[in-house]
């Protein structure tokens, strides 16, 4: 679980040197590709994409949060290399598939991306406002979950809805790269749906105030499951419907950072106080910050 332990010490060592009051060697400064006006709540990059064009592209969501921990939308954007556009005056989640596909979820349906145009166009039937989607790597399905909580699983390029009746009370819904469907209900309870069956997983904390569920990319060739964040404390939930507290916290809980992503390999992205971080693992390990990265491995 070697993906597991580069990616909360990655996260650990950005959140590390934001908090720090004196400039170092590696100053954080030189890891932020944004700085915004407001927070950044979702980062998407697409590593497709990335590989197609040769440049970094990565979607990124901004919101004012509320004290209740409410949202108001401020903006879907996306990076193409060093240059910022804004696609949408609102969304609430970013997906896409492993041909580059990239969808949005907003609140008049769902939008695509057109990399041609670097614009976001409205995709399908569906108008009703959308809070969560996920995107099937085996056939581009497209699950959608509505502000009134209902799941459609969307087909045939986005003209044929189904309601998918398997899933109660979801508040926000992903996908592992083997396709099984992971959601919380609105006690914060996470479930794992496979075929016909829904697991509940057991093993973390009841009743956290704040959840989230991180996606794990396709590329992590020995990983099938979900990252988790319960009251910013990781958690991983394998394919099998366990799951696994990390050892610390690493700074989360104090730090709060309002997004960050998974989706790279030795790449991720965190979002701290409205700047929006490139963390290059490769290029760190070189250099020898993590230098005691072997004894960490020891514990998966």
């Amino acid at each position: 679980m070697k993906f597991i332990a580069i990616f909360v010490i990655a996260l650990h060592y950005v959140l590390a040197i934001n908090a720090s009051p004196t400039k170092t060697k590696n100053d954080p400064d030189e890891m932020v590709i944004y700085q915004g006006q407001h927070d950044i709540v979702k980062i998407y990059p697409s590593l497709p994409l990335m590989e197609e064009l040769q440049k970094r592209v990565v979607f990124f969501l901004e919101a004012d949060i509320n004290n209740d921990g409410s949202k108001i939308d401020q903006g879907l954007y996306v990076i193409v290399e060093n240059s910022t556009t804004k696609l949408h005056d609102n969304g609430k989640d970013i997906d896409g598939d492993a041909e580059g596909k990239v969808f949005f979820a907003c609140k008049e349906g769902i939008y695509t991306y057109n990399r041609k145009e670097n614009k976001a166009y409205k995709y399908g039937n569906l108008n009703e406002g959308i809070i969560s989607l996920a995107v099937e790597n085996s056939s581009g399905i497209i699950y959608a979950l509505t502000k009134n909580h209902d799941l459609y699983k969307i087909s045939d390029n986005g003209s044929k809805l189904d309601v998918d009746n398997r899933v109660k009370n979801a508040q926000e819904i992903v996908l592992d790269k083997v396709d099984n469907l992971y959601y919380y209900d609105n006690e914060k309870n996470v479930y794992q749906v496979k075929d016909q069956r829904v697991n509940k997983i057991e093993g973390l904390p009841k009743n956290p105030s704040k959840m989230v569920m991180i996606k794990i990319p396709a590329l992590v060739a020995d990983v099938e499951g979900i990252f988790v964040l319960a009251d910013d404390v990781p958690y991983f939930i394998y394919s099998n419907g366990t799951s696994i507290r990390s050892p610390q916290n690493f700074g989360l809980t104090k730090t709060k950072p309002t997004a960050f992503s998974a989706e790279g390999v030795l790449v991720f992205y965190a979002a701290v106080d409205k700047k929006l971080y490139e963390f290059n693992i490769l290029a760190k390990i070189i250099s020898g910050v993590f230098s005691k990265i072997a004894d960490f491995f020891n514990f998966f």
